[in-house]
């Protein structure tokens, strides 16, 4: 009998013990640490070069200097009942 079968027969459930991350979860955030360490390393390069696309006229770089430094737009939508503000 496999161990599967046998933690059936004896009522144990099978699998990732209760409050155990999945693997690619544990992975997932030890990248983004990595990647934060490394993006606040070189912060002021990065920053400055977003800053050089925009002053490009690159628009996506213009909208993320927007959002970053002010924060996204809400949008307004007004329906029957009420006014909703929505992140867009």
């Amino acid at each position: 009998m496999g161990n599967a079968t046998a933690a059936r027969i004896n009522g144990k459930k099978g699998g990732r013990p209760k409050g155990r991350k999945n693997d690619l979860t544990l992975q997932a955030e030890e990248y983004r640490k990595i990647l934060v360490k490394k993006i606040l390393e070189n912060a002021e390069p990065l920053a400055q070069a977003l800053i050089n696309k925009g002053l490009a006229q690159d628009v996506p770089a213009l909208k993320e200097i927007h959002d970053r430094a002010l924060g996204k737009v809400k949008e307004v939508v007004e329906t029957q009942d009420k006014t909703v503000n929505i992140d867009v």
